[in-house]
């Protein structure tokens, strides 16, 4: 992690000193000033405008530009420098929320409930929401509910009947899209799951029965929860809806949700908490984008800047898993793609940075129940 890389990596620590030290970011500013602005460490940030070879994502080096106010052709040379391409995200959408819809959520007690708009997009949310789902891990471009159950690793685990919530998630989004067949933002959403989950392409070919609308979570903080589903359209906003979760009352589900959101307002209520979570938020976006490579727990301390025990405890609270766990899981979730897209299971193990053939194959069998051989039967 301490050894310079030649060349290109030197290159771009140089164009971020001079960056930093040119009137458009604020003359003179320093080092722990630009960390700051991005949230992230101030010796992360440190060494890689010394060059170093530390994990370097498209993402934190996107909060470092956006720190600097790097824009047009000299964000372009900055991310090229890296060798790294910005993430392909969902373009921006504006659909206004009518206040006496955002008060219906918010008014929905305790228990979860959101709306979301024709794509998808998550418009509005209430504290119950925010609790089980952990929302503030996601960033906001993927705030979609279409992206959290096909494209974000954890929550799989999360959701214990996940493909049954996949099925009622899919056969929703083809109504959608076959009542507006030549909407680009609907097109734009289905490229972009196709691209990222091969359980989202093998679901649009199958035929499928809608399953019932229950959902089991299997919660770090508070474990099983059960809820009834309701989703109901808003008057006179085409493509709006809102979802509502009503707890099962025998299994303890209420008891466990008021708990669950005792904690959560606890943490909110709580600076210096709220601070350890958007530091959370930033190390995991980076193990996303950087989950191919070893990446040292030291690493992701400098990134947060703060101590690798505390990061490690705060990691695994938030999250459910301990950094490395987590990383295993976007790897495994990154084989099923390229397994799915014909790629050979060893070519597939170096790809996402498993040591060999048998390595992901332990890996996978630990994560999805099953081999890579057997999970692709099944998803013929």
């Amino acid at each position: 992690m301490t050894e310079p890389v030649p060349g290109a990596r030197r290159a771009l620590g140089a164009m971020l000193a001079a960056v930093r030290r040119s009137t458009r970011s604020g003359r003179g500013a320093s080092a722990g000033e630009v960390a700051e602005r991005a949230g992230v460490g101030e010796s992360w940030y440190r060494w890689l405008e010394e060059g170093r070879n530390i994990g370097l994502s498209p993402a934190a080096l996107g909060w470092v530009a956006d720190a600097l106010a790097v824009r047009g052709a000299a964000r372009q040379r900055l991310f090229g420098l890296a060798s790294l391409e910005e993430a392909d995200e969902l373009p921006p959408m504006i659909e206004p929320l009518r206040p006496s819809v955002r008060a219906l959520i918010e008014a929905s007690g305790p228990w979860p409930a959101y709306v979301y708009g024709r794509r998808g997009d998550i418009l509005a949310w209430n504290d119950g929401t925010e609790a089980v789902y952990r929302c503030h891990l996601v960033p906001p471009p993927r705030r979609n509910t279409y992206l959290f159950i096909f494209a974000q690793p954890e929550v799989r685990k999360l959701i214990l009947n996940w493909e049954d919530q996949a099925t009622r998630h899919l056969l929703e989004l083809k109504a959608t899209v076959a009542a507006s067949p030549e909407d680009p933002a609907l097109a734009h959403l289905r490229r972009l799951l196709e691209a990222e989950s091969p359980d989202f392409r093998s679901l649009w070919r199958a035929r499928l029965a809608a399953p019932p609308a229950v959902k089991v979570f299997l919660h770090p903080r508070v474990g099983r929860l059960v809820f009834d589903v309701e989703s109901l359209r808003i008057d006179d906003e085409p493509g709006m809806r809102a979802r509502f979760y009503l707890p099962r009352s025998r299994d303890g589900t209420r008891g466990r949700v008021d708990r669950l959101l005792d904690l959560h307002r606890r943490d909110a209520r709580n600076g210096r908490r709220r601070a350890l979570r958007e530091s959370v938020r930033k190390v995991k976006d980076h193990i996303d984008r950087c989950h191919a490579r070893e990446i040292p727990l030291d690493e992701l301390a400098a990134l947060a800047g703060m101590d690798k025990f505390r990061l490690l405890r705060a990691f695994s609270g938030e999250v459910g898993f301990p950094p490395h766990a987590y990383q295993i899981l976007v790897r495994i979730f990154h084989a099923r793609r390229l397994l799915a897209a014909g790629h050979g299971a060893a070519e597939v193990a170096l790809a996402v940075g498993f040591t060999d053939q048998s390595h992901l194959i332990r890996q996978f069998r630990r994560v999805e129940g099953t081999t890579p051989a057997a999970y692709l039967r099944r998803r013929r």
